[in-house]
């Protein structure tokens, strides 16, 4: 699994690959070289009164003859009919933005001629991305689900959340994936909260609307206590408009932290009015 693109990904997947097929060589070996000696001194017990009969320069030709089979297997350490399995790696990329890096061993490579290209071995990763969700076809709902929901908050789509799982439960492991590949804390905390009551699942879209709800009320809330303190500071008619104007400056920076929103959307989501919006615009980017 990738949060972040690597940019020797298809150099660092071909050497994964290639232990694997080592570790299973070796395996090979280990076991051919045991088998070997074991025939060797099966060989020597069931043909000791026949040995006694030869010669020892006769002996050792039979006995050799009996334990390694040809001497390509004994150099390789191999048997002819010895098959390897084969090892598919996926690599599971989960990051916000699309995979920008080298998919194969050739984007690694300097420009190469096209007589280079002809003989040049290239190796190709398996790239699966969260970004890529409506180009899957999914067997299982929960994988399925977790590509939509992750790619929902990443796109700040929350509507998607509510119309496709609006009646949904899905399991609390699920959830607490989502929460740990999309970094949302909030939706951590819950699912948390769901393991401590031993709920199994969680509806989704109240969990989502509860998380949402949450950046907004403690938007609303920081803004209200400043509103208040600066009333007293500025007098009542002064300091309630001046309260106002810090309540919705706050919220709107609560949301956009909370909910990882721009100015607009978080303005959006406060239904804060047009022509008001210019003015927090530049408070914001002051």
């Amino acid at each position: 699994m990738q949060e972040k693109v690597h940019l020797a990904m298809p150099l660092r997947t071909m050497v994964y690959d290639a232990l694997g097929y080592i570790k299973e060589y070796n395996e090979f070996k280990s076991n051919n070289t045991k088998n070997s000696i074991k025939k060797k001194r099966k060989a020597y017990t069931d043909d000791k009164d026949k040995a006694d009969n030869k010669t020892n320069t006769e002996y050792k030709s039979d006995n050799k003859a009996a334990s390694y089979r040809t001497s390509e297997e004994f150099l390789s350490g191999l048997n002819y009919s010895d098959r390897f399995h084969p090892i598919i790696t996926i690599v599971f990329y989960y990051g916000e933005h699309r995979w920008n890096g080298p998919i194969s061993l050739s984007d690694m490579m300097v420009d190469m001629p096209d007589e280079v290209k002809e003989m040049f071995n290239d190796y190709r990763i398996n790239l699966v991305q969260i970004g890529d969700t409506a180009d899957y076809d999914f067997n299982n709902d929960e994988v399925k689900a977790l590509f939509d929901i992750t790619n929902s908050i990443y796109n700040k789509d929350f509507n998607a959340i509510s119309r496709n799982y609006s009646e949904k439960s899905l399991s609390v492991e699920l959830i607490d994936m989502i929460s740990e590949m999309t970094g949302t804390k909030e939706l951590a905390k819950m699912v948390n909260k769901e393991k401590e009551d031993r709920e199994d699942d969680v509806h989704m879209w109240s969990a989502m609307k509860e998380f949402r709800d949450s950046g907004v009320q403690e938007g609303r809330l920081e803004g209200r206590r400043e509103g208040r303190l600066e009333g007293k500071r500025e007098g009542i008619i002064e300091g309630q408009l001046k309260g106002q104007e810090e309540a919705r400056l706050d919220s709107i920076k609560t949301i956009m932290r909370k909910l990882n929103q721009t100015v607009d959307e978080a303005m959006d989501t406060l239904d804060i009015e047009e022509k008001d919006r210019a003015k927090y615009r530049e408070l914001i980017n002051s």
